[in-house]
């Protein structure tokens, strides 16, 4: 029904991956397993984490807010492809 991919750098988490089938959303998976990261990112001594959402994800986005967290504007991201 839904699955995270979360992980740090040892001083920030970051939640790389949150999905939930969409046929069992709005049920509160998505926010429990967001809270699982969040509690075992803070048993590692990790007290800030990140998320990564496009821009134009308006779900996605609203998710996030809802619960709780904030846009960052005073970053800026870059990418770059390998190949």
């Amino acid at each position: 029904m839904g699955a995270v991919l979360c992980g740090h750098d040892g001083r920030r988490g970051f939640i790389s991956h949150l999905a939930v089938e969409s046929g069992s959303r709005r049920l509160g998976l998505g926010r429990a397993l967001v809270e699982r990261c969040i509690g075992a990112l803070r048993e590692s001594s990790i007290d800030k984490a990140h998320i990564f959402v496009f821009a134009e994800n308006d779900d996605a986005v609203a998710f996030w807010k809802k619960i709780g967290w904030g846009e960052r504007s005073e970053l800026f991201m870059l990418s770059r492809y390998t190949a």
